[in-house]
């Protein structure tokens, strides 16, 4: 949908490009001052891996990435950390309408699925970085402003296909 409506597709867009011109990394708390100054810690190596998170992508590309998966995934974000996040080497944001987030009573989170192409590919909690938008039913889920603003963007979409049609045919 978001391909079709220019406003949805203008949104996201901006969010993305804004979010990804933002330093990103670890920040650290500065000399005591009044307004308890935060610093980026340039050293850091979670905030070096943000510089180049894997071969194929930038920063910039990665963040623009993270805030479209948000955006329009459902309000998910999910980042697969190789080899587990306590020691990154690369970083990937999986596309979360192909994963599947494992329940467990005891520990809230199992687990994770990732299928593509009909193969299974399971994921340990320390291997992916879950992300969401607050859902207020349901804990598990995201919640992107597109969700709830579905119904008025493919009412758009179908508004504008029926007028291409209609004046296509020189009405």
């Amino acid at each position: 949908a978001v391909l079709k409506n220019v406003w949805m597709y203008s949104a996201v867009y901006a969010i993305a490009t804004s979010a990804a011109e933002l330093p990103c990394g670890i920040y650290n708390r500065g000399p005591a001052t009044k307004g308890g100054d935060y610093q980026l810690d340039d050293n850091d190596p979670i905030t070096l891996r943000f510089q180049k998170p894997n071969p194929i992508q930038t920063r910039s590309e990665f963040i623009e990435a993270c805030m479209w998966s948000l955006e329009l995934g459902s309000g998910r974000l999910f980042i697969e950390c190789v080899p587990n996040k306590q020691n990154p080497k690369e970083l990937y944001v999986l596309d979360p309408r192909y994963m599947e987030v494992k329940k467990d009573k005891q520990r809230y989170l199992s687990g994770y699925e990732y299928t593509l192409d009909g193969a299974k590919v399971p994921f340990t909690t320390d291997q992916v970085i879950f992300h969401r938008y607050h859902n207020p039913t349901d804990a598990y889920q995201g919640l992107s402003a597109s969700t709830p603003a579905g119904d008025s963007i493919n009412s758009d979409i179908l508004s504008n296909e029926y007028n291409n049609e209609y004046f296509g045919n020189s009405a």
